[in-house]
């Protein structure tokens, strides 16, 4: 019905913005963080593999997964936003919907900023149709 109910507020212009439960991903497996080489072997690089779960009782869009590399202060160092085209397998999923309990691994990979980062903090974010984003972490997002 969903799809039906998009074509007729489109066809009267209103914007439709549902109400995602941001707060309702969660990373079931543990998230590691390993270092590698790049393939041309000139940058060192870090990639974090982990599985993503939706706990909402609907389906919601895949998230935002923003990743934050730290210094043993807490201190952030570099952090980057992965759309999920990025951490995807298949990056034709990447405009559908993570089904209520459906788990998806996340692979992501960045350029090691350097030997100070010794942490990492993850947060998973949606944007909304105004391309406000709003992260689980956010007092307002979930």
């Amino acid at each position: 019905v969903a799809p039906y109910l998009r074509r007729i507020y489109d066809a009267l212009g209103i914007e439709l913005d549902p109400h995602w439960e941001v707060g309702r991903y969660e990373f079931i497996r543990r998230p590691e963080l390993s270092a590698e080489r790049s393939a041309d072997g000139e940058h060192a690089q870090l990639r974090l593999a982990a599985t993503l779960m939706n706990r909402a009782s609907r389906a919601q869009p895949y998230p935002l997964i923003r990743l934050t590399l730290e210094d043993r202060w807490g201190t952030a160092l570099a952090g980057r936003d992965f759309a999920p085209s990025d951490y995807l397998r298949d990056t034709a999923r990447a405009a559908g919907m993570l089904g209520p309990g459906e788990r998806t691994p996340v692979n992501l990979l960045v350029i090691d900023p350097g030997v100070d980062t010794v942490g990492f903090t993850l947060d998973i974010c949606l944007a909304d149709s105004a391309g406000a984003v709003h992260c689980a972490s956010d007092a307002s997002g979930s």
